[in-house]
């Protein structure tokens, strides 16, 4: 078993569904705690019959959800005053704000399931001025599934979720490298189309 799978378990032996509440929750407002080892150690107890799977979803599900609306109101309050520093004019910003409120659910729903985009979606989201009522939605909705195929699937198909974990183990890494990119690309990018547009307006 993988040393933060194993670490997890016995973390969640000793807190049980306070321990998985607060893992959870911290993680998704941008903190990198393991919230889906904790979130699979709870379901492997369940599976042995010392913790209860209903509770252990609907524990983790809430963590998750309200984690990431707390990292919504930090991108909301806080993150937009970064990018309002930025030498990057309204319109560029406006540009982004109607891409990003385009896809955005599909992000919200599926960067759950990579590390690194789920520590920072929902402080992504309330920075570039998602709507309130869309983030909730898609928040919910990928919650809902991130307990799903983590908890419900490891209770009822452990050796197949296990093997599943483990061939995604590269795949987080590459996300916490994707997330440094996406942040540094996207700083670059708003810096030289501001620019660009400075020099247009300038001819």
């Amino acid at each position: 078993m993988n040393h933060a799978l194993l670490f997890a378990h016995h973390w969640m032996v000793e807190y049980g569904y306070f321990g998985l509440f607060g893992t959870v929750f911290v993680e998704n407002f941008g903190i990198p705690l393991p919230g889906q080892s904790a979130l699979m150690g709870g379901a492997m107890l369940a599976r042995s019959g010392d913790m209860d799977m209903a509770r252990v979803f609907f524990v983790a599900w809430s963590a998750a959800f309200s984690g990431d609306v707390i990292g919504y109101l930090i991108g909301r309050y806080l993150g937009r005053r970064v990018l309002d520093r930025l030498p990057v004019s309204n319109i560029t910003i406006a540009k982004v704000d109607r891409a990003y409120a385009r896809h955005g659910g599909a992000f919200i729903v599926f960067s759950r399931f990579i590390e690194g985009f789920r520590q920072i979606n929902g402080i992504i989201a309330g920075s570039l001025g998602m709507a309130w009522k869309s983030f909730l939605l898609f928040n919910a909705i990928g919650a809902f599934l991130w307990c799903s195929v983590w908890g419900l699937g490891l209770y009822y198909a452990a050796d197949t979720i296990l093997h599943l974990w483990q061939l995604m183990q590269p795949i987080h890494t590459l996300g916490w490298i994707a997330t440094a990119i996406l942040f540094i690309t996207g700083i670059a990018y708003l810096i030289w189309r501001s620019r660009k547009n400075r020099s247009h307006e300038g001819i």
